[in-house]
């Protein structure tokens, strides 16, 4: 069985990045607690193995056991037999994106490495065209 869904939880370790032998690739796996409360009002729990490539992966791994997360991916089922008969199931996560829950905390951004600094010549001319453009007055009022 497969479907896409949306996922939020709490990591229950920390992530774990790893590197394609042939590829060099980067890919990271997750577990992820999923709480939540059924008619019934006893909270429950269910577990989520998380898989993710790539700078998504390199990305997530830097978050700690705990953090909220939520990912959107391709969901699998997989069903098994113990060897006592009983019968299970484990549940997975191909992600294709994800990020921090902003529910109950706040971020902030970096966008290290992805863009490149600007040129000095650059900084001097974007200097020189608000020096020029810029003729002293105040603005009384807000222009939004």
């Amino acid at each position: 069985m497969s479907s896409n869904m949306t996922i939020v939880g709490n990591l229950t370790r920390d992530g774990e990045l790893r590197f394609g032998k042939e590829s060099g690739k980067p890919w990271a796996t997750f577990r992820l607690a999923v709480n939540y409360t059924p008619k019934d009002g006893d909270k429950k729990t269910s577990y989520f193995d998380v898989a993710c490539w790539n700078e998504l992966a390199e990305n997530m791994a830097e978050l700690p056991k705990g953090t909220r997360v939520w990912f959107t991916g391709r969901q699998e089922m997989r069903e098994w037999e113990t060897d006592a008969g009983e019968k299970r199931q484990s549940y997975s996560l191909k992600a294709d994106d994800g990020g921090l829950s902003l529910r109950w905390d706040g971020v902030g951004v970096s966008r290290e490495g992805k863009r490149s600094a600007p040129s000095s010549a650059g900084d001097k001319k974007a200097v020189e065209a608000v020096q020029q453009g810029f003729d002293g007055a105040t603005v009384e009022e807000e222009p939004f």
